[in-house]
């Protein structure tokens, strides 16, 4: 079935995003990475495969985060606290960072970004997915055009 087939690449694919996060060192605190997941839904006669990051601005792990002119707000710090704290730097670091990534953008937003998270897994999983989709409907077909097990007699 195909959402069986769709249900499987998703969560291949949030294993493969979430191993991304880990190798690619963008994964201090683990709530983005714990934010990764999929679903498949039914909406009219469509089947839909979502993968999805839940933790606001997750696109960035891949684009960074560009200048700003607003003033770091209390989610913003209280994300770099953490992500201070783990790296072994101190929580009143925070504002500080926040305040250079704000003005400067991020080091990935600096270098131009990456695509290596989820685009890259976005591209091998849609390859994945219409190549199972298509052998599916191959054998479906020629499971049709089996010959029926009905005896014929002549007249």
């Amino acid at each position: 079935m195909i959402a069986d087939i769709l249900s499987k690449r998703g969560a291949e694919a949030v294993a493969k995003i979430r191993d991304n996060l880990s190798l690619t060192g963008t994964n201090a605190t683990m709530k983005t990475s714990n934010s990764v997941s999929h679903r498949v839904t039914f909406v009219g006669g469509n089947i839909i495969l979502e993968v999805v990051g839940a933790r606001p601005f997750f696109p960035t792990v891949e684009t960074g985060s560009k200048p700003s002119t607003k003033n770091p707000s209390p989610a913003m710090i209280e994300s770099l606290t953490e992500w201070a704290q783990v790296r072994g730097k101190p929580k009143e670091a925070a504002w500080g960072i926040a305040k250079t990534i704000l003005r400067d953008g991020s080091q990935l937003w600096q270098k131009g970004g990456r695509k290596d998270i989820y685009t890259n897994v976005r591209e091998e999983i849609i390859e994945r997915i219409t190549r199972d989709i298509a052998d599916y409907q191959k054998k479906e077909f020629t499971r049709g055009l089996q010959p029926s097990e009905a005896k014929f007699k002549s007249a």
